[in-house]
């Protein structure tokens, strides 16, 4: 081995776990719901629909409709 070689990890290595800075994730894609279906499906919720079911009543993912439902 080279006694020149420079000390540290190797360009591969991983990064640490919150080394990316939020100006440099990607940005989210297109909202799945707009305003109209977001109050539908606050009502669906509130009148005791389960999430995972007005979740599917609108083709979207569980996480999504948490994250609708969270944003205001």
């Amino acid at each position: 081995m080279d006694s020149t070689a420079m000390p540290g990890p190797p360009p591969h290595a991983a990064k640490p776990k919150g080394a990316c800075s939020p100006a440099s994730r990607r940005p989210a894609g297109p909202r799945v719901i707009g305003p109209a279906e977001l109050a539908t499906l606050r009502r669906l919720v509130g009148d005791g629909v389960s999430v995972i079911e007005a979740a599917r009543t609108f083709k979207i993912g569980r996480s999504t409709t948490y994250a609708a439902l969270a944003e205001s």
